[in-house]
C-alpha cells in the first residue's frame, strides 16, 4: 500500500493544488478493478487529515479501495463566486489527470464519495448532481439544509465560517433555490438515478435537527436513504467510527 501527497499547477483554478492519493496492496487485482472513495474533507482541514485522524487506509485495504483526498480550503467544492471552480477542477481535471497513473475505473458501481462536515454537504450535492457516477453517498455530520444553518447557527458560527460562505455562495437569498441548496436538488432530481445516501449525524451534534428534518424532506421524495445517529459529537472521533461502517456495508460489499 502507498500514500501520495501529490502537487500540481491546476488550469482551472490557475494556482497550485494539493491531493493525497492512497492506493492498496494489488493482492490478486488489478487497479482497475479496485473501488473508488472520493474524500471530502471539512472547513479548516485537508485532504491529509483523513489520514492522520482516522482509519480510512485500513478500510480501504479491507474494501480493495483507491482513496481521493483533494483540498479546497474553505471553498465547499463548489464553483464559487469568489471565481474559484472546484467543482470544475474536481471532475474536468484533477479525477482525470489521475485516471491513467491509478488506473481508476470510471463505472458507478465502483464509485463512492464520503464528506465530513462541509465536505458531507459537498458529498451529498455532488451526488445528486452528478447521480450517474456514484453508487453511494457517505454524509458525515453534514449541514445538509446549508441556509437554515447559517441562519440559525449563526451566532455559534465563527466569523471564517460566515466569510467562506458568502465568498462561495453569496446571502443566504441567493444560495437558498440554487443548484446548490441540497432542498432544491431533490426537486430535480429523479429519486431512481440517485446515489443511496448514506447520512449520520451524532445526538451531541448541533446539527442533529437539520438533519433530522432534511432526511425526512429527502425521504418524503423518495430518494434511498439511511440516517444513523448515535451518541456522537460534530468531531472526528464520531466520523472515523461511522467511517468505518461505510466501508464495511458499502464500499467492500
Amino acid at each position: 500500500m502507498a500514500l501520495f501527497e501529490c502537487k500540481l499547477y491546476s488550469h482551472v483554478l490557475h494556482e497550485p493544488s494539493q491531493v493525497a492519493v492512497y492506493a492498496p496492496d494489488r493482492k490478486n487485482a488489478g487497479m482497475s478493478d479496485f473501488n473508488v472513495v472520493l474524500l471530502l474533507h471539512g472547513m479548516c482541514c485537508d485532504g491529509k487529515d483523513f489520514f492522520m485522524r482516522t482509519g480510512v487506509a485500513a478500510y480501504a485495504d479491507a474494501a480493495d479501495a483507491v482513496l481521493i483526498a483533494p483540498s479546497c480550503g474553505n471553498n465547499y467544492f463548489a464553483d464559487g463566486q469568489n471565481g474559484l471552480k472546484y467543482e470544475t477542477y474536481l471532475f474536468r481535471e484533477l479525477i482525470p489527470f489521475l485516471q491513467k497513473p491509478f488506473s481508476l475505473n470510471t463505472s458507478r458501481e465502483k464509485n463512492f464519495i464520503l464528506g465530513t462536515s462541509m465536505g458531507a454537504f459537498a458529498a451529498v450535492r455532488l451526488g445528486l448532481t452528478y447521480p450517474d457516477r456514484f453508487k453511494a453517498v457517505c454524509s458525515l455530520s453534514a449541514p445538509l439544509d446549508l441556509k437554515t444553518a447559517v441562519e440559525t447557527l449563526r451566532d455559534n458560527i465563527r466569523d471564517c465560517r460566515r466569510r467562506a460562505f458568502c465568498s462561495v455562495y453569496g446571502s443566504c437569498e441567493q444560495f437558498g433555490g440554487s443548484s446548490a441548496d441540497i432542498l432544491h436538488l431533490i426537486e430535480r432530481t429523479p429519486p431512481a438515478t440517485a446515489p443511496f445516501l448514506w447520512l449520520y449525524v451524532g445526538r451531541n451534534d448541533p446539527l442533529l435537527q437539520i438533519n433530522k428534518q432534511t432526511a425526512e424532506k429527502i425521504r418524503e421524495k423518495g430518494f434511498a436513504l439511511s440516517l444513523e445517529t448515535d451518541d456522537g459529537a460534530h468531531d472526528w472521533a464520531s466520523w472515523d467510527r461511522q467511517a468505518k461502517r461505510f466501508f464495511d456495508l458499502y464500499v467492500g460489499k
